[in-house]
């Protein structure tokens, strides 16, 4: 029997014993791991250990400080006086000028501050110590071998043909759902005329297409137009790009031709249109830069460094969006500071309102959000993507099925979309008393061309013009400010908010899952009234303020439809078109309580994670 072997007779045989001279295997030194549960630490625990804040109050303490010497310096001058001591006039003239340099400060206060606000269709910009801002097309036209015509097959609005191509009636130019949608709005807004006791007559309609019918246009020669228009001629060489309103002017058989982007669409960046994400801000930096030089005089560049800069952003933002126009405003058009600011709270500040529920009608989208404190509810954030240019497409398919003299109008040509525009503010109305048979004019001016005009004034169906007021308030769901939003209409020319103007059962309402996909095109009343009530979680009281305090702003809102609705509107007889600029332009002005301003020197060391510190919500 073998025996049991000792553990160093083990070691030895199976070659596991150690050998070497018992070194370390390294000279640096060994730190041994810290106890997990001795030791603390407050690094990055306190607001004074951020740059931003640290900044920030150093910036109000120098404040203070020159505060208190300012005010020592008065009672020193006020005691001297008294005496009857004669100052020295070394003293005396750097006082001067120092009143002098406050002067100037009080004076530079809004005078140093550009506003923007960029739209789907417009840019507002100016100083904050403008009345009113001044407005641009945000469109930009660049050379290409088409125009923005030319590459579309079928023309604007839509029309349906016959199998072997020809024309069909007006009346079936777009579809039955549509001409079955149309009879019964206008057999809607006549029963509410009557009971209104409005005059209506039986056979207006019939007046209407018989008068379009037999009208015959005349020509007018270009040098007899008064109003002609002053089309953009085409330098030699032909510029790359062109933008603003002579973007719009330049004529759509242009030699070269160009195509016109706009870079911004339904609120968002227009990554549709645009293949490039780099092409799409460099045309928003070129828009911003032309206007800033056009519209604001500041020419030179070299004065830029002395401006700040407010921005208005979209209540519903993007985050690249906004680190990408950061950048922007910091590194090509180095502006010594720069804040944001969303368009609900722009607004609230434009009206002079501390809470409301803000719905801001646009050419291309319409958000709705409310307002509490000076803080957007993130939960009663909206964009639903329709707005005043689905109006005017609505409008023009109205006109046309009324038998429209200009049956060959196309929104994609430049000078029909002018027109277009034209027609809708002159005509469109949502005030009952103004509908009638009424006999209007209207001018076709095209580049190169004599300008055709009626023999007698142009009749448009009065009738077409409301037809969005009816659809809306019987879809209603408690008196909310639906008709007073013109864009409800716009949906009309979508499927889902066309059906509340048929007398058809309801539809089930959406599931969770589908409720995301029809959002864009919700009927208004019903997204303000989500809106509210989930900014008022339950909360009655609450929910009475909201109701009582929306807030309609934006082009798309100057229909006035104020008589059986309760909606605010902004004081002072403010254009609601530049209620969220003057806001931007008012907030801009504090400058001893806005704590948001980003500086060069932060930016450069913490770049856009200041976001996180300086906004003025949740970023």
């Amino acid at each position: 029997m073998v025996g049991k072997k000792s553990g160093k007779a083990l070691l030895r045989d199976e070659g596991l014993e150690r050998t070497d001279n018992n070194m370390d295997l390294s000279s640096w030194p060994v730190i041994p791991a810290i106890n997990q549960k001795n030791y603390y630490t407050d690094y990055l625990k306190r607001d004074d250990q951020y740059l931003a804040f640290r900044l920030q109050n150093e910036e109000n303490r120098n404040r203070m400080a020159k505060k208190a010497k300012d005010r020592d310096r008065a009672m020193a001058m006020e005691k001297a006086n008294d005496s009857g001591i004669a100052e020295p006039e070394a003293e005396m003239d750097g006082d001067t000028n120092m009143e002098e340099a406050e002067e100037a400060a009080t004076e530079a206060i809004g005078s140093k501050v550009v506003v923007i606000h960029v739209g789907s269709q417009n840019l507002r910009i100016g100083l904050s110590s403008d009345a009113l801002p001044k407005t641009v097309p945000m469109v930009i036209a660049r050379k290409s071998t088409t125009n923005e015509a030319e590459d579309q097959e079928e023309p604007r609005p839509k029309r349906l043909k016959l199998d072997d191509g020809s024309e069909m009636e007006p009346e079936k130019k777009f579809g039955p759902e549509f001409s079955s949608q149309y009879t019964t709005m206008m057999a809607d807004l006549k029963t509410h005329m009557r009971q209104n006791k409005r005059r209506t007559l039986p056979n207006s309609k019939e007046m209407v297409i018989n008068y379009n019918r037999r009208t015959v246009p005349e020509t007018i020669s270009e040098h007899n137009d008064p109003m002609r228009v002053e089309w953009t001629e085409i330098p030699d060489p032909a510029p790359e790009y062109i933008v603003g309103q002579p973007a719009l002017r330049i004529p759509d058989e242009s030699k070269p031709r160009y195509k016109l982007y706009w870079p911004i669409k339904h609120g968002w960046c227009n990554e549709e249109d645009y293949d490039n994400k780099r092409l799409l801000f460099l045309d928003i930096s070129i828009i911003l830069e032309d206007a800033i030089k056009t519209q604001l005089g500041l020419t030179s560049k070299k004065d830029w460094p002395q401006y700040s800069c407010v921005f208005v952003i979209p209540d519903l933002f993007d985050k690249s969006y906004v680190t990408q126009i950061l950048e922007m405003l910091m590194r090509e058009f180095s502006f010594a500071r720069v804040c944001f600011i969303q368009e609900s709270l722009a607004a609230t500040f434009g009206a002079g309102f501390t809470s409301a529920c803000v719905v801001d009608i646009g050419a291309q989208k319409t958000s709705i959000c409310c307002v509490e404190e000076g803080m957007c509810v993130e939960n009663s954030r909206v964009n639903l993507k329709y707005g005043g240019a689905d109006v005017t497409e609505l409008f023009i398919k109205m006109m046309l099925y009324d038998h429209f003299p200009y049956e060959e109008i196309n929104l994609w040509r430049r000078y029909d979309f002018l027109l277009a525009e034209e027609l809708k503010k002159n005509v469109c109305t949502m005030n009952e008393a103004s509908v009638s048979v009424q006999v209007f004019d209207f001018h076709l001016r095209v580049a190169g061309q004599d300008t055709p005009t009626p023999s007698r004034s142009q009749q448009l169906n009065a009738l077409s013009r409301v037809q969005e007021a009816e659809a809306t308030p019987r879809s209603s769901v408690a008196g909310s400010p639906g008709p007073e939003s013109t864009p409800q209409a716009g949906g009309a020319a979508t499927p889902a908010p066309a059906g509340q103007g048929q007398n058809t059962s309801q539809p089930r309402a959406p599931t969770i899952e589908e409720r995301d996909d029809i959002l864009p095109v919700y009927p208004l009343d019903k997204a303000i009234l989500t809106s509210i009530m989930h900014a008022a979680r339950s909360d009655e009281r609450k929910m009475r303020d909201f109701l009582g305090g929306i807030m309609v702003v934006g082009g798309g809102s100057l229909p006035s439809f104020a008589k059986e609705i309760m909606i605010g509107t902004p004081p002072r007889d403010l254009d609601p078109q530049v209620v969220v600029w003057k806001g931007a332009s008012v907030f801009g002005k504090l400058s001893g309580t806005n704590d948001s301003w980003i500086s060069q020197l932060e930016y450069d060391r913490l770049g856009h994670r200041l976001l996180a510190y300086k906004c003025m919500w949740a970023y």
